[in-house]
Formats: C-alpha cells, sequence, structure tokens
C-alpha cells in the first residue's frame, strides 16, 4: 500500500493524563475529531465477553462522549459515545495496541465503524498519542497501517 495513501487515511492526536487521576486523558495536541475529555485505562472499564477478537491479548479500553458543544464526523446519535477495546500488537511492543472504532447508531447501540485506532505511549501513560485511519480496520489493511505508525514514531 502506498504510503502518501496512508498517510492521507491518518489523523493523529495527543492526549495528556489529568492530575491526580487513573484514566482520565484531555486533548492535548494535533487534530481535534475525538472528544475532549477521554477514558483510557489498561485495566478496562467494563467487562467484555471472552470470544471472537477478544479472545486476544487486551491492553486496556478506550471509552468516551461528546459533549454537546463539540463537533466531529463521530458524532452521529444520542448519547454520542465512542469506544474501542484495546488488542496488543505482538510484533509491534512499541505501542499500546490497536482497536476499531466504535460509536452509536441511531439505536443507541455501540456500532463499529471500520476505522483503526492505534495507541502509542512513550511515558508510561502520562501522555498518548492515538493514531486514527478511517476505513483501515480490517485485518488487511490494518498490518499495513500498523507498519506505517510504526515507521514514524
Amino acid at each position: 500500500m502506498e504510503k502518501e495513501f496512508l498517510r492521507k487515511q491518518m489523523r493523529v492526536c495527543t492526549y495528556q493524563l489529568k492530575p491526580d487521576t487513573k484514566s482520565s486523558y484531555y486533548f492535548s495536541g494535533g487534530e481535534s475529531f475525538l472528544p475532549n475529555r477521554v477514558g483510557i485505562t489498561p485495566d478496562g472499564f467494563t467487562q467484555v465477553r471472552k470470544k471472537g477478537r477478544n479472545l486476544q491479548p487486551i491492553a486496556g479500553q478506550f471509552v468516551s462522549a461528546f459533549k454537546k458543544s463539540e463537533e466531529s464526523v463521530l458524532k452521529q446519535y444520542p448519547p454520542y459515545t465512542i469506544r474501542t477495546q484495546i488488542w496488543k500488537i505482538e510484533d509491534y511492543p512499541q505501542f499500546i495496541g490497536y482497536g476499531t472504532c466504535g460509536i452509536t447508531n441511531e439505536n443507541g447501540e455501540t456500532q463499529d465503524i471500520g476505522d483503526l485506532m492505534i495507541f502509542h505511549t512513550n511515558n508510561n501513560w502520562e501522555t498518548i498519542t492515538i493514531f486514527y485511519f478511517t476505513g483501515m480496520a480490517k485485518p488487511e489493511f490494518r498490518d499495513e497501517a500498523i507498519r506505517y505508525a510504526a515507521s514514524i514514531i
């Protein structure tokens, strides 16, 4: 896959851990398309069934919701949640892991939209960079996107 195509599919944003918290992060730089405040934890916020892709080693969870005042193409239906399970990437230990973006659908349920989210930190989860690739969550595209993200960190 061409690097130029991957570069155009990628959006990058950074979040900083809120002082005196374990999992509350605030937007600190990059493109502003995810909620301003997000929860990212290695422990998980909610229990998930251990079946299908959740049989892979889990690295954490990403959970958030857009506020009324926030604008994004990902904010479509109330309650405007966005979430993903974060799975480890065995071949790329420099990353926390990856997830596939799920947003609230018209029935108020979280639905996977096929976008890839790759999570990275250099400083023990104080600052987290999210590489977001539109439409790249399928395994045949995911590996290329992960390789590309690894080449630029």
